[in-house]
């Protein structure tokens, strides 16, 4: 089903003023900046957790300490690799299910802290230049098969690996529909308080067709149980 997203932006004459005075910058366009980067944010946070509890293909588990946490005759470092190991079974549930290998993996900031320890990520070429997003973005490629999103709401000691191809619409695994991109009212000046308001309205559909194009790896805290 279609649903409305609208935000309502307000401020005062003064405020208005003093911005232009000192900062040179246009209230209103500031304002219709910042409420569509609100929506736009808040739009693919539902589409990530929609994509995270409709993936069906399978989940692995990867432990944060070794199975004998025993650091003196275990390299931990060694055994940090591993998660990529846990990241490829997963993708291998996806293919066995599909027949597709994921290429694109999303964590929220912690997980994305510790992929980019690992020997085989490379990180992206315009990171630099990404650091200025605020939210979500691409932070670089992973033994160079899965591109990596950081998304800093994404749901914790949560890995979410999906594919995607554009060019073959019978491996769809989800669909967002963007019935009215953007619509913007008029903006009114109340002469009884002296300020002004503007509104902003989107509406949109999701849905996940093919849950198994989707899997999971869950990074628990503690001892490894296989011995």
């Amino acid at each position: 089903s279609c649903v409305a997203k609208k935000l309502k932006a307000q401020w005062t004459l003064e405020l208005q003023q003093d911005m232009y005075a000192y900062l040179a910058m246009t209230t209103e366009s500031e304002m219709v900046s910042g409420i569509s980067t609100q929506i736009r944010m808040e739009l693919e946070g539902q589409m990530m957790n929609l994509l995270y509890t409709s993936a069906t293909a399978g989940n692995v588990n990867w432990y944060t300490v070794p199975p004998d946490a025993d650091t003196k005759t275990i390299d931990i470092q060694a055994y940090n690799k591993t998660l990529y190991h846990a990241i490829c079974d997963a993708d291998n549930e996806i293919f066995k299910k599909r027949f597709v290998n994921a290429d694109w993996i999303v964590a929220d900031a912690d997980i994305c802290n510790r992929l980019e320890k690992l020997d085989n990520f490379v990180i992206d070429p315009a990171e630099a230049a990404n650091r200025k997003t605020i939210g979500r973005r691409v932070l670089g490629t992973l033994s160079g098969k899965y591109k990596v999103y950081k998304d800093p709401f994404f749901a914790p000691s949560k890995i979410l690996l999906g594919f995607t191809n554009p060019d073959r619409v019978h491996h769809t695994g989800a669909v967002m529909a963007t019935y009215v991109p953007a619509y913007l009212t008029g903006t009114w000046e109340n002469p009884a308080k002296m300020d002004f308001v503007k509104g902003f309205m989107t509406r949109n559909a999701m849905k996940v067709v093919i849950g198994d194009m989707y899997a999971t790896v869950t990074i628990v805290e503690g001892k490894n149980p296989v011995s």
